[in-house]
């Protein structure tokens, strides 16, 4: 195994061609196949994320909502995003990223040096994320510029961030909007429950949801998602894999409950470019 470095920088050359992340899947799977713990209320405590790194979080799509609103970039929350918000009001106090959807068409904007420059004026860069397309890739990286990262297997990641997933647009054979990168083809959803986007209070920030998640996280994640827990097979921290059977819980005792931060430390004014 390589040996953990001294945490580095993202330099400009991996802004400039994207990483390449090892083995990044971040869906939560409910209803998988294989061998299943169930761990205790303490156990799970001690996945909690720390209150910096949910701060920073929290600050980062409070600045993407801000910009993209801004540039009339339209997007979304799902996956554990989407569950924290229906089940625990903000981040799972065990989850360690935010999950965003964006449409494909839009990825050239977003990807632009004019949104690009509205990022850098907050200390954040957007990164393409070549995990499942190296050609043309179907996920992208939101970080804070003087955020630091462990070169760990095959490539140095950046940390806490907000991911991007890219999403297909329904045509007339198929009325869905589904996620172009792989191991999501339960997690579509239709023009009718995403639209209209509704404005919600996620945490200490606001986000946007969809009109109507539920049918989405039930094909997606099972109908159990919202009374078991699950801890990621993969901790974006160290991105080491943490092996074993996947551990679930019950999630009452976290209901209602979600990750801690210090409201001192968000960002009050996003930055923006000024209005032509």
């Amino acid at each position: 195994m390589m040996a953990t470095t001294e945490l580095d920088y993202i330099s400009d050359e991996d802004n400039a061609f994207g990483l390449l992340f090892d083995n990044s899947v971040d869906n939560m799977e409910y209803k998988g196949p294989g061998p299943t713990v169930t761990i205790s209320k303490e156990q799970v405590q001690g996945y909690f994320l720390s209150k910096h790194l949910a701060t920073e979080l929290y600050d980062l799509l409070k600045c993407t909502h801000a910009i993209f609103e801004h540039f009339g970039i339209t997007y979304w929350l799902t996956g554990g995003s989407m569950i924290g918000y229906m089940r625990h009001g903000g981040i799972i106090p065990w989850d360690d990223d935010v999950d965003i959807c964006c449409f494909m068409r839009d990825k050239e904007k977003i990807l632009s040096q004019e949104v690009q420059d509205a990022f850098k004026r907050n200390n954040i860069h957007v990164i393409e994320d070549r995990t499942f397309n190296i050609v043309n890739p179907t996920l992208s990286k939101i970080y804070r510029s003087t955020a630091k990262s462990k070169a760990i297997k095959s490539g140095r990641v950046p940390y806490p961030f907000v991911d991007i997933f890219y999403m297909l647009e329904p045509d007339k054979h198929l009325n869905s909007i589904r996620f172009l990168s792989s191991g999501n083809d339960e997690h579509w959803i239709s023009p009718e429950e995403l639209f209209p986007l509704k404005k919600i209070q996620f945490g200490p920030v606001t986000a946007m949801a969809p009109s109507n998640p539920l049918p989405q996280l039930d094909r997606g994640y099972g109908i159990e998602w919202s009374k078991q827990g699950q801890i990621h097979t993969c901790d974006h921290v160290t991105k080491q894999g943490r092996g074993g059977p996947r551990q679930v819980f019950d999630v009452a005792p976290f209901r209602g409950v979600s990750a801690e931060y210090d409201p001192d430390k968000i960002s009050t004014q996003v930055i923006l470019p000024p209005t032509s």
